[in-house]
């Protein structure tokens, strides 16, 4: 409520004003999901709406709004991904502001709206791009001006499908793509067709947890055997297959979280790694016989969720996790140590290399940061810069 005229304001999915103490409301023209609401005590006329597009401001009561975020790097990332060939390309999926599309890391379009997930490159052409929406909706699009195709839809993987907010979605090494809901789905020509090698196997532990029931949450594929995958849900269960998804073993760990993300070992399909997207415990967990026995490997970590875990792979010696306080890096095995000299601490959803080797990590909230010192060095400080 403005305290100088009695008109409301209301976030919610969007921004709505009274004026006539509540009995009427008219939306606010500023961006969706409305969070946060200020007041000028000197003047009552100017009102700050924090909302997922950054921060917007109105000098005349909420009548017209104007954003002040085209120069914040503010965005909220859920996942980013490299162009395959081009290193000054970068794409996007973020909360409410699409799938944006970066080019040399200055100027920025946003190319598909909604709230976007993963994305992955086709390898036979590097220029097809399929990203994960809500509503489990996947969309194909050329990386250049082609037409956008939906070629996933509930009605495609079917209703006893169950889908998380955002679908884990990865390519393989041999191209094929796999995306998870309780089952796992495969498509072998880059979504024009798709097929459940497991049938109707729920690779998760089933219970409804969420309301809805456990859903998978990230899924890794191993890229010196692809018929290897693993996969981790919501309530912690993971499993493991060595013939491509046909069958599958329950390698579920004795203390089990939310898996955020699963990291293979590139040289060896039995080393795994799974990060916890939880407090208390162990936070991330290491494998060297595919998932048959865990150990601990969390030394160094700090007592908050891991959303990401990302092998470099330049030197698959370097490991780093993204944490709700920014990034931790291991070297050879090594604890773990802050590794965010230069960058603030916010969440680190997802790390991506461009096809130059540069570092990228994608935050929640602060846009995205790329290594300045490249390649790193063991020791020392690093800069990072904000890309957007």
């Amino acid at each position: 409520m403005n305290p100088h005229d009695g008109t409301f304001f209301l976030g919610g999915q969007g921004g709505w004003r009274s004026t006539d103490g509540a009995v009427t409301w008219s939306l606010i023209k500023t961006h969706p999901d409305a969070r946060a609401i200020a007041f000028d005590p000197a003047d009552g006329a100017r009102v700050w709406l924090g909302n997922d597009g950054g921060l917007s401001r109105s000098t005349n009561g909420g009548a017209a709004v104007a954003s002040l975020a085209q120069t914040l790097p503010v965005m909220q990332f859920y996942a980013i991904r490299a162009h395959p060939t081009d290193p000054n390309i970068v794409y996007g999926g973020t909360q409410d502001n699409g799938l944006q599309r970066g080019r040399a890391f200055g100027t920025w379009t946003e190319v598909l709206g909604g709230d976007v997930g993963a994305e992955v490159f086709d390898t036979a052409t590097s220029r097809l791009l399929m990203v994960s929406l809500t509503g489990i909706v996947l969309r194909r699009r050329d990386d250049g001006t082609g037409p956008v195709e939906q070629v996933g839809s509930s009605t495609i993987f079917g209703p006893g499908a169950r889908f998380a907010f955002l679908a884990p979605l990865v390519r393989g090494a041999d191209g094929t793509v796999w995306i998870g809901s309780n089952r796992i789905f495969a498509s072998h020509d880059f979504g024009t067709t798709w097929t459940a090698p497991a049938g109707t196997l729920d690779l998760t532990d089933g219970k409804p947890a969420t309301g809805s029931g456990d859903v998978l949450t990230t899924i890794a594929v191993s890229a010196s055997d692809p018929r290897v995958v693993y996969t981790g849900s919501a309530a912690g269960r993971m499993m493991v297959t060595h013939d491509a998804g046909v069958t599958w073993t329950d390698i579920t760990p004795p203390e089990k979280h939310y898996a955020g993300g699963i990291a293979v070992d590139p040289a060896s399909p039995s080393n795994a790694y799974v990060a916890f997207t939880a407090y208390r415990g162990k936070h991330v967990l290491r494998t060297t016989d595919f998932g048959a026995t865990w150990s601990d490997f969390s030394a160094g970590l700090p007592d908050v969720p891991m959303q990401t875990i990302y092998i470099d792979p330049r030197d698959p010696s370097r490991m780093y996790v993204g944490t709700d306080i920014g990034v931790f890096r291991s070297v050879a095995g090594g604890d773990w140590e802050p590794f965010d000299s230069g960058m603030p601490p916010v969440k680190v959803t997802s790390f991506t290399t461009t096809a130059d080797g540069r570092l990228l990590a994608g935050t929640y909230g602060r846009g995205i940061y790329r290594l300045a010192d490249d390649p790193p060095s063991v020791t020392g400080p690093h800069r990072r810069s904000v890309r957007h």
